[in-house]
């Protein structure tokens, strides 16, 4: 009997995300970074466990050798609220540790942006 070419397809983990904050930092601006932070984490997490739910079918599927995503934060402020940059840093700190954050200068960085922009794991210009 011939063996069967069974074709099975999932979402894949993209390569990066894009992520932007962009004019005055405030309590808005912190609340709005979270909330995209989590809805990229959610994708990965779902994307993550369709993946091994097909492999742990024992159907012979091997799942492709995947590296984590990284993440392109594009960086344009004057500043703004100390506090609120001050949460948009550890919200970036506690990414960097699991995924790489690449900072993105995409226009002007002055006052907060500066702490904020040095927050990743590398800095570009």
């Amino acid at each position: 009997m011939a063996k069967e070419n069974k074709e099975v397809s999932c979402k894949r983990l993209p390569e990066s995300y894009d992520l932007y904050i962009n004019g005055n930092i405030s309590e808005e601006t912190l609340i709005d970074f979270k909330k995209d932070i989590h809805e990229k984490l959610d994708e990965i997490e779902e994307i993550s466990e369709m993946i091994h739910a097909i492999v742990s079918l024992g159907l012979g599927i091997e799942p492709a050798k995947t590296n984590l995503p990284e993440f392109n934060i594009h960086v344009t402020t004057y500043g703004g609220d100390v506090y609120a940059g001050l949460g948009i840093c550890d919200l970036i700190k506690e990414l960097s540790r699991t995924y790489k954050v690449n900072m993105i200068c995409s226009g002007y960085i002055m006052s907060m942006g500066i702490p904020i922009i040095l927050s990743g794991t590398e800095v570009h210009a």
